[in-house]
């Protein structure tokens, strides 16, 4: 082969390589994101009490975990929770924070 022929080679070996390196990286980070979504580690109280003082949420952080524990931390669609802080968020904004009811607010309904 001539001299030309050979850089021409040695390019386009470059190329490929660079290509299926890059491909490779993004296998590779998908993967370790798909892996970090599969493993949820539950929040302590303390983490749930942290986050509702920072964000200024109504909600009742021990009614909340009870709630998620007792659903083995899943939704209504029966997907698991990825996100808790997101959770509470939602909780605040639909008013689920409060806690139970009350006994007064129950007797509307009887």
């Amino acid at each position: 082969m001539s001299t030309r022929s050979e850089e021409i080679l040695e390019q386009l070996l470059e190329i490929a390589t660079f290509w299926y390196e890059k491909e490779t990286k993004k296998k590779k980070s998908k993967a370790k994101t798909e892996g970090r979504r599969e493993i949820f580690i539950p929040p302590t109280l303390a983490e749930v009490k942290e986050h509702i003082r920072e964000k200024r949420c109504s909600v009742d952080a021990e009614s909340f975990i009870a709630y998620y524990e007792a659903r083995g931390w899943t939704l209504n669609n029966g997907n698991k929770v990825a996100n808790w802080k997101a959770c509470i968020v939602t909780w605040s904004k639909n008013g689920f924070g409060s806690g139970p009811p009350s006994v007064l607010s129950q007797d509307k309904y009887l």
